[in-house]
């Protein structure tokens, strides 16, 4: 049962992660506080699509961790560890959206690319279906070196697939002077803030992408 229990320790994590998150911003700014991702109607996708409810404040936040909590199951089964996958992505959403309580531009200055906007997922949508895109690739933490690091990276970008990057792989990409242009559709590539929440950018584009 190691896979399971890993996936239960994971979103245990998440879940702490987040709660901590929402407990420190709630304080400074109060459960009132406007609760809003930059440019989106979806705003939460992940809260949106998965648990049908649309996060306007804090307090709604608070509610909708609650909501996390219930699907996070312990039983060995995989009908329950896909669910409690779902709600680890849910509360890694929470964690990305209290960064934007206090500014719509948390990562400004940075590499790091954060929020998907809703004209940023549809520029993704006609060669996602076209097939220019034909998909996405998620690489985590360090190549064994700088140079098989750049190999990767160009080795997806020469056949279309989009590359998201997360950890220290960024770190190898900028000392290799790889260019993280605003033209990321181009490149085909984004880098995502260095801690492992950061990969809701792609659970939460495809999400945001699916609603109506």
């Amino acid at each position: 049962m190691r896979l399971f229990d890993r996936v239960f320790s994971g979103s245990d994590e998440m879940l702490a992660k987040a709660e901590e998150s929402l407990s420190a911003i709630i304080a400074e700014c109060g459960e009132d506080a406007p609760m809003v991702l930059p440019e989106t109607a979806y705003n939460m996708a992940c809260s949106l699509a998965y648990a049908g409810k649309k996060i306007t404040n804090l307090r709604e936040l608070r509610e909708a961790l609650d909501i996390i909590k219930g699907m996070m199951g312990k039983e060995y089964n995989t009908t329950n560890i896909f669910r409690t996958g779902v709600a680890t992505a849910m509360a890694a959403e929470v964690i990305e959206a209290c960064k934007y309580v206090e500014t719509p531009t948390p990562y400004e200055g940075t590499v790091y690319h954060g929020h998907f906007t809703d004209a940023e997922v549809r520029e993704l949508g006609v060669p996602l279906v076209t097939g220019d895109i034909p998909g996405f690739v998620v690489i985590i933490d360090e190549a064994p070196s700088d140079e098989e690091a750049m190999q990767l990276i160009k080795g997806y970008q020469s056949r279309g697939i989009f590359v998201f990057l997360i950890g220290g792989i960024i770190e190898q990409a900028v000392r290799s002077g790889f260019q993280f242009t605003e033209v990321w559709t181009t490149s085909r590539s984004v880098s995502s803030p260095p801690v492992r929440t950061s990969g809701l950018s792609v659970t939460s584009s495809p999400s945001s992408s699916a609603r109506p």
